[in-house]
């Protein structure tokens, strides 16, 4: 499906939310198997009701009688040729299958929860992904600000140098360090916006749009987790989709059990039959037929033991694997949320470490003013500012992936908006697209 192109707007978290609902192929085509598999177990309703058929044929037959007229001491003899179109109503009514039409409707209906849950994986997933590409520009945007205004500073110090230069108070070595280090700046800021540019790409692609705008939703701000870490165990071990699925798989095999244990048991029905054109029916047919029969196959061309015994394995494969499941979610779960208090403490550090670096550099210019410092010293001090202006970007933005991932494990993604403060918005006056 193609999205006509629109111009570019700015986009917050849940708008981009919003449209990739909307717009990713992958999720559409989880709701069509979805929406096949209620469909199958709707058609599996009415297994219980009777079964109807209307015959018709057309025919030809011959039939000779002999009747032996004892009284008259002869033999009558008559030979019967017709044709014409045979037509008869034949019902087949189901009224015992050893359960295997419950066991039917039960595992169609399991096989749609597991579908349910597998558009639930999907969903969560790609709105993972989703959200990772949204903040990782954000911190993108972040690291090239932090570049541009580096870059910008040691501008000015190499125009300061080139005019010390000039009046002899320092010599060309300092200003070969400035420009040294301005050339150094400037690669970094292309760097930065080549990453930019390819981040801002993929996010595009994936929300299929040609025309991406302003992002207003920033990173959030890093804070320790509200809940405990029991807590987010225990509501992954509850409401993860991953377990829905195997559920639903454990509850198709217990049902596969039941329905190879059927073939084991007899099946009562009842049946009936109407000619609808009796003038077409052989004289030694019923016109109508009706009564209760029972079949019970004694032996069939598949060994019926060997059948049960491969659907209870793979119930206790389900059952195996829901077992390593609630160890590797636990075991998520928690390492999420070390990785969330991790990033957390490391951008307050960073961030005093940045407050140090803008003042270690803001005394490093007055020093070079007065001739008590070098260029190099300089130029150290302002890079020192950029990496740890990148640095507590590069952290804001891996707090917010340790808190996707504690989320997402604990099938909480659709609430971020209570753990993480997403209130405030970036302002988008003059933002480049």
């Amino acid at each position: 499906m193609a999205f006509p192109a629109t111009p570019a707007q700015a986009l917050s978290l849940d708008e981009a939310r919003q449209q990739l609902a909307e717009r990713s192929h992958a999720l559409a085509a989880q709701r069509a198997d979805r929406e096949a598999w209620h469909q199958q177990r709707q058609a599996t309703r009415r297994l219980r009701e009777p079964r109807i058929d209307l015959t018709v044929a057309g025919v030809a037959y011959g039939k000779q009688l002999e009747f032996d007229l004892a009284l008259l001491n002869r033999t009558l003899e008559a030979d019967i040729e017709r044709t014409g179109v045979r037509s008869s109503v034949q019902l087949q009514w189901p009224l015992y299958t050893g359960g295997r039409i419950d066991a039917a409707q039960r595992q169609a209906g399991a096989r749609e929860a597991q579908s349910e849950g597998e558009l639930r994986q999907a969903e969560a997933q790609l709105t993972r992904q989703m959200l990772d590409r949204y903040f990782a520009i954000q911190a993108a945007t972040q690291v090239m600000a932090v570049r541009e205004a580096a870059l910008e500073t040691l501008e000015a110090h190499v125009h300061r140098a080139r005019r010390f230069e000039e009046q002899g108070l320092v010599n060309r070595l300092a200003r070969l360090q400035a420009e040294v280090a301005r050339d150094e700046a400037r690669r970094d800021l292309v760097q930065s916006q080549r990453i930019l540019a390819d981040l801002r790409a993929a996010l595009a692609n994936m929300l299929a749009t040609d025309a991406l705008g302003c992002l207003t939703t920033p990173l959030p701000e890093p804070r320790r987790p509200d809940w405990p870490v029991e807590s987010f165990v225990t509501q992954a071990l509850g409401a993860h989709p991953q377990l829905a699925v195997l559920e639903a798989r454990g509850e198709q095999a217990t049902q596969q059990v039941r329905i190879e244990q059927s073939e084991w048991l007899p099946e009562l029905f009842a049946f009936g039959s109407y000619e609808l054109n009796r003038e077409a029916t052989p004289l030694t047919e019923p016109d109508w037929v009706a009564g209760l029969g029972v079949k019970w196959a004694l032996t069939t061309g598949l060994d019926r033991a060997s059948a049960v015994d491969s659907a209870q394995a793979r119930r206790v494969q389900v059952r195996e694997l829901t077992a390593q499941a609630h160890q590797d979610l636990t075991l998520a779960s928690e390492s999420a949320y070390r990785g969330v208090l991790q990033h957390q403490e490391q951008y307050v550090l960073l961030g005093r470490d940045l407050v140090l670096a803008e003042e270690n550099a803001r005394l490093q210019d007055a020093s070079f003013r007065a001739g008590l410092s070098t260029s190099l010293d300089v130029t150290e001090a302002h890079l020192g500012v950029a990496r740890s202006g990148v640095q507590r970007a590069q952290a804001a933005y891996d707090y917010a992936g340790a808190m996707l991932d504690l989320l997402t494990t604990a099938g909480l993604l659709g609430e971020i908006d209570d753990f993480l403060d997403l209130t405030s918005s970036v302002s988008c006056e003059g933002a480049a697209p």
